[in-house]
Formats: C-alpha cells, sequence, structure tokens
C-alpha cells in the first residue's frame, strides 16, 4: 500500500512539473512574441513610411452639409501644385443629419498628392485634403503576434485645409469662393 501511495505521489509530482513547464514556457514565449512585435513595429514603420504611392481608396465623411451642396462633388488632383486630374462623384443623399461617407475617386496617388474637393451649390466649399500616410498592421493569431505585418492607409489622420483632422469634412470648414491654387493651404 504504501509503495502505491508512493507512486501516485511521484506520478502527480511529475504531472504538476510537466504542467508547470508548460505555462512557463508559454508565459515565456508571449513575452518574447510581445517584444519581438514592438522591435518588428519600428522597423516596419520605415518601410511602410517608404510608401510613395497611395493605391487604396481613402474614405471621408461629409458631415452637416445640405443634399443640394454634395449630391454632386468636384475631385480634382493636384501634382506639384498642378491639376493633373478631375473627376465629378453623384452621392445618394440618405437624409438630413445623417453624415455621409465616400471615397475618393482615384484608383492611385502619390502620396505627397493633394486632393481638392469642390462642394455644389449657391456657395462652393473647397477641401484641400493631404497628409496621406500608411501604418505597420502587424498580425496576431490565438497565440500572439504571428511574425507578418502589411502596411495599412491611415484614413483616420488626414490633412485638411491644413489642419490635421480625422476625416471628417464639415460644412464650416470648408475654403469659399473660386477654386485658386494660391488659396491652397
Amino acid at each position: 500500500m504504501k509503495t502505491y501511495m508512493k507512486g501516485c505521489l511521484v506520478l502527480i509530482l511529475i504531472l504538476v512539473l510537466v504542467l508547470a513547464g508548460i505555462v512557463g514556457w508559454y508565459n515565456w514565449r508571449k513575452d518574447r512574441n510581445q517584444q519581438q512585435a514592438e522591435t518588428d513595429l519600428i522597423k516596419f514603420s520605415g518601410v511602410c513610411d517608404s510608401v510613395s504611392l497611395i493605391s487604396e481608396k481613402p474614405t471621408i465623411q461629409l458631415q452637416n452639409f445640405n443634399k443640394s451642396e454634395i449630391s454632386r462633388l468636384k475631385f480634382y488632383l493636384l501634382s506639384a501644385g498642378k491639376v493633373t486630374t478631375d473627376t465629378t462623384v453623384h452621392i445618394n443623399f440618405p437624409s438630413a443629419n445623417i453624415p455621409v461617407f465616400t471615397q475618393l475617386p482615384f484608383s492611385s496617388f502619390l502620396k505627397t498628392d493633394t486632393i481638392v474637393l469642390e462642394t455644389q451649390g449657391r456657395i462652393k466649399r473647397h477641401y484641400f485634403i493631404s497628409g496621406f500616410r500608411h501604418y505597420v498592421y502587424l498580425h496576431y493569431g490565438m497565440m500572439g503576434y504571428l511574425g507578418t505585418y502589411d502596411c495599412r492607409l491611415d484614413n483616420d489622420r488626414l490633412v485638411i485645409n491644413g489642419k490635421e483632422t480625422d476625416g471628417i469634412l464639415s460644412r464650416q470648414a470648408g475654403i469659399t469662393g473660386a477654386f485658386l491654387l494660391s488659396k491652397r493651404p
């Protein structure tokens, strides 16, 4: 009976040690993955900052506009201060007091380019949109950092009329008057 009890205690001790080893290994690996993620975030930020072509279509939000002002929007693409492309977009306005989301209509442009949005109506408002940038998106799985990444467009930090904003264009922030390159902030 004593040998049976000793054998059970030894078996339980071995199982506890194996379990403690697994828990210790898991915590060590998790900490190591987190350190690697922090290192990769810094390393890959430089890679994402060097991306010069915007191939995504940034989304902007229009707030406090009348239907007549934004049912038709005119977009201009400025490269080195000169208009290279322009296009018109028709917006389906849902109803009053609901923000309208729209994508910038250009398939690709340089990060240094500026996009000018012109509203319609009696008083035309202009919005100079620039400051496009990418950020590092690290891939995580159920067990933590996977060691891979991609560069994503930061829609939440745009420069509109010379001020850094969160991509929301309000009616009051527009520049009124004729479209002049000299008004570019």
